[in-house]
């Protein structure tokens, strides 16, 4: 998911007291910020393309020279990067905007969280989540302030072992899902 470098500096500035929005506790993002426990950890990431070109894409090394899109500051970033030699990344904000570049071949593929690449490819029979493992998917946790200032892990800690327990992550991700067929398809058609 997408956590701009200015919502850690920004947890680090107190303008906020914490971040949960499908981080994943990098060794990068430990050094500004402290981490809850894990509360969900998503399919491993994927690589979605057009379904025209399934034959093209078939290891990370068919990527050289082509563009690969993922949402900024997350690290679908970072897989482009150093996972996809002479792959050129395009960081795009919104995961809409880069479908939309795929769908009108304006790149080449984008890495997205698995279940977000999922649902897309689902919902559009011109994309296809490539035959291409990028390895197991880091858990999401709650962000707080380096130090934890205001001693919230504990209880974040807490509500996130009481939901797990009382089966409340696993309802939140069912309502979400129940959502998938409310979104809107987009397609080159």
């Amino acid at each position: 998911m997408w956590t701009s470098p200015s919502t850690l500096r920004s947890l680090q500035k107190g303008d906020f007291d914490m971040v949960l929005a499908a981080m994943e506790a990098t060794d990068e993002r430990k050094n500004s910020a402290d981490f809850s426990d894990p509360y969900y950890t998503d399919i491993p990431a994927m690589i979605l393309i057009r379904a025209e070109d399934a034959d093209v894409f078939t290891s990370l090394d068919s990527f050289e020279g082509k563009s690969v899109g993922a949402q900024t500051a997350t690290t679908k970033e970072d897989i482009v990067k150093n996972d996809m030699p002479g792959a050129n990344l395009v960081s795009i904000a919104v995961v809409d905007d880069l479908i939309n570049q795929l769908v009108h071949n304006k790149i080449d593929a984008v890495v997205l969280d698995g279940g977000v690449a999922t649902s897309h490819a689902e919902s559009n029979k011109d994309l296809v989540v490539a035959s291409i493992s990028l390895g197991e998917a880091e858990p999401y946790c709650v962000a707080v302030a380096k130090g934890d200032p205001k001693g919230l892990l504990p209880g974040i800690n807490a509500a996130i072992a009481d939901m797990i327990k009382e089966g409340k992550v696993d309802a939140f991700i069912s309502a979400a899902e129940a959502l998938d067929d409310v979104a809107q398809e987009v397609s080159a058609e």
